[in-house]
């Protein structure tokens, strides 16, 4: 991340926010939901994890959101710059969302 030239500060911001978001929340968040498939009934504790992550990701976001509020709304990173540098934080949501509404078992994997 340190010799990427980067077109604006702004985006400086939102790059660094989202693979921040991917590397840590991200990586977690997947190591959790492949570790709650071997619990028979992981649908509580995925629940929780959802909530934990999304206020842990939400919490990372303090200086993005503070870069929002300042610039122009044409000018704020687009939707792709989240699905390219925050794919895995993705991914890992949406294991925890199958999980907890109970779509994907460990059964699926015996």
């Amino acid at each position: 991340m340190n010799g990427i030239i980067f077109s604006s500060q702004d985006e400086m911001v939102a790059i660094r926010y989202f693979s921040s978001l991917n590397n840590t929340v991200g990586a977690v968040a997947f190591a959790v939901a492949i570790s709650l498939l071997q619990f028979k009934r992981p649908e509580i504790l995925a629940y929780g994890a959802v909530f934990v992550f999304s206020i842990w990701a939400f919490k990372q976001g303090i200086e993005y959101r503070r870069m929002l509020r300042f610039i122009r709304p044409e000018a704020r990173p687009s939707t792709l710059v989240f699905i390219q540098h925050g794919w895995l934080y993705i991914i890992s949501l949406v294991l925890l969302s199958l999980i907890a509404g109970g779509q994907l078992t460990n059964a699926m994997f015996n």
